[in-house]
C-alpha cells in the first residue's frame, strides 16, 4: 500500500471510529483496531483515544485497560488524554483504586497532568470517599502550574461533603472566590449538604 493510500485509509478509519463513538458501537471500534494492526496501518494516539472513549461510554473498563496496555507495548505511547479517558471510565464503574493507580503511573511516565485529568481523579476520590486524597490533589494545582476550574471545585467540595467535612468544603468554596471562579449550583448545593451533615 502506498504512503498516500495509507493516509487516506487512516482518515477513513478515524471518521468511522468517530461514527462508532457517537453510536456507542464499541465492539466495531475494537475490531477496527485489530484490523489496522493486521493490515500494518500505523495509527496515532488520537485514534486509540477515540476507541478508549467509546469503550468508556459502554463502561467496558477492562477492554479499555487492554487497549492501554497494547499502546504501551506496541505504540503509540499513551498520552495524558488517554489517561484522562481511562480514569473517567473508572469513575463511571466505581473503581476509584484503579483511577489512583493510573494517577501514579502517569507520574512514573513523566507525563504532565492537565486539569481534565486531575478533575477525573478527584471525581474518583469522591466516589471512593477518599476526601483527603481529593483535597491533596486540589492543593497540588499550584505546584503543577495549573488552574482549577468549576469542575475541580465542585468535585472537591462534593468529596468533602460526602465525608461530612463541612469546614473543608467551605474552605474550598471560599478558595473558588479568591481565584475568581464563579461558584455554580453544584458547588453551593454540595456546600449546603456538607453543612447539614456536619450540623
Amino acid at each position: 500500500m502506498s504512503r498516500q493510500g495509507i493516509g487516506r485509509s487512516l482518515r477513513d478509519i478515524k471518521d468511522a471510529l468517530n461514527a462508532h463513538k457517537k453510536a456507542a458501537q464499541w465492539s466495531q471500534s475494537v475490531a477496527m483496531l485489530v484490523e489496522m494492526r493486521y493490515m500494518k496501518v500505523r495509527s496515532d494516539a488520537v485514534t486509540y483515544n477515540t476507541v478508549v472513549s467509546t469503550l468508556g461510554r459502554a463502561k467496558q473498563w477492562d477492554r479499555a485497560v487492554q487497549i492501554f496496555q497494547d499502546m504501551q507495548h506496541y505504540g503509540p505511547a499513551p498520552s495524558v488524554v488517554t489517561y484522562s479517558a481511562l480514569v473517567s471510565i473508572f469513575v463511571k464503574c466505581h473503581r476509584w483504586q484503579a483511577a489512583l493507580s493510573f494517577w501514579e503511573d502517569l507520574h512514573r511516565q513523566a507525563l504532565q497532568p492537565n486539569t481534565i485529568f486531575i478533575n477525573a481523579v478527584i471525581s474518583a476520590c469522591d466516589s471512593g470517599k477518599q476526601w483527603r486524597t481529593a483535597l491533596s490533589l486540589f492543593s497540588g494545582f499550584a505546584s503543577q502550574k495549573l488552574h482549577p476550574d468549576v469542575t475541580t471545585f465542585s468535585s472537591t467540595i462534593t468529596a468533602c461533603a460526602r465525608a461530612q467535612f463541612w469546614r473543608e468544603a467551605l474552605e474550598v468554596l471560599a478558595e473558588s472566590r479568591r481565584q475568581a471562579v464563579a461558584p455554580d449550583l453544584v458547588m453551593y448545593n454540595a456546600s449546603i449538604n456538607a453543612c447539614d451533615k456536619g450540623a
